[in-house]
């Protein structure tokens, strides 16, 4: 269910569509389908590994110092749900600012209400979720002022997510998409520019 509420997201978030050099962490997979980029890149997490470039991938640990000639150098970072599987995710945020250039964007999400990650705790962590306030509150801590920060899903989605249902299991999930809350949002979004 939190893949049906990030597509809501990415469907109204207001960012420009065209980008020359972006990356996603984990996979392509909101690049391809939301944004025209010259040059998509991904970011492969390698744990205690300086981030290197390999092709069109990233490979490393942003936790790491970031190589100069990396830096400034992106135009737009998407970052689903990576956050909170990180133990020191100010590190990360941190090298997501060093790679965007003066003017790009960071857009994201992060869960608030959902399971623990089972298979990720497993591998790396499930460390937290985040607030509106707290996902802020941490931005701003490195100087990051995010343009936008905004719960997506409600009571509905949250269940459906926590109980694993499927958007295909739901009749009528266009009405139930259509309304955010707060305070039982399934995923927190954010779009901050530097």
């Amino acid at each position: 269910m939190d893949r049906v509420v990030l597509q809501r997201f990415f469907e109204t978030a207001n960012v420009p569509r065209n980008h020359f050099n972006a990356i996603e962490v984990g996979s392509i997979e909101y690049l391809n389908r939301y944004f025209e980029c010259d040059n998509e890149i991904l970011l492969e997490y390698k744990e205690n590994k300086s981030l290197e470039k390999k092709g069109n991938t990233f490979v490393g640990d942003l936790r790491k110092d970031i190589d100069e000639e990396l830096k400034s150098s992106i135009d737009l970072i998407v970052s689903t749900q990576v956050l909170c599987f990180i133990d020191d995710y100010q590190k990360v945020l941190q090298g997501f600012l060093d790679l965007l250039k003066p003017g790009g964007y960071l857009i994201g999400s992060e869960p608030f209400l959902s399971p623990m990650s089972i298979y990720d705790d497993s591998r790396s962590g499930d460390f937290r979720r985040f607030t509106q306030k707290g996902l802020r509150y941490e931005f701003e801590k490195i100087g990051l002022n995010p343009i936008v920060i905004k719960p997506y899903g409600n009571e509905s989605t949250s269940v459906f997510q926590i109980l694993g249902i499927a958007e295909e299991d739901v009749t009528d999930i266009e009405n139930i998409l259509n309304s955010n809350n707060s305070s039982h949002a399934t995923l927190i979004t954010y779009i901050i520019q530097k």
